[in-house]
């Protein structure tokens, strides 16, 4: 049995998973810089906000691309709209804290201190 590898690319693992959103976004200041310069989508606009907060209003696609470019920007970007991709980031932000406080719960005290990190996760 021989498979279209291209053909079952494109039909299951599409990287859009809905075209034309309006995506709403509080950003910090770090993540803002790289926005500008980099803009996520049509129409881009910033609107500032009080302590240090701006709201990033954008037409784009909903893309594994976009989902992985706001996942990397941490704690620094809070999808406001919509609330679908708004759940996919909080689910998946939740899972990499749950991985990386197992991880921490491991290591022993001491070495959490030396490094800086006491109190972080379980380890305290």
């Amino acid at each position: 049995m021989t498979y279209d590898l291209d053909a079952l690319c494109r039909a299951k693992a599409g990287d859009t998973y809905r075209s034309n959103i309006t995506v709403e976004l509080e950003v910090g200041p770090g993540a803002l810089q790289e926005m500008l310069l980099y803009p996520i989508g049509e129409h881009q606009t910033v609107t500032s906000r009080p302590q240090n907060k701006h709201i990033v209003v954008a037409q784009t696609d909903e893309s594994l691309g976009l989902r992985r470019r706001l996942l990397s920007l941490g704690s620094s970007v809070t999808v406001l709209q919509p609330q679908p991709l708004a759940a996919y980031i909080q689910k998946e932000a939740r899972k990499i804290a749950e991985a990386y406080t197992e991880k921490l719960a491991a290591i022993p005290l001491s070495t959490l201190e030396q490094s800086g990190l006491q109190g972080i996760g379980n380890a305290s």
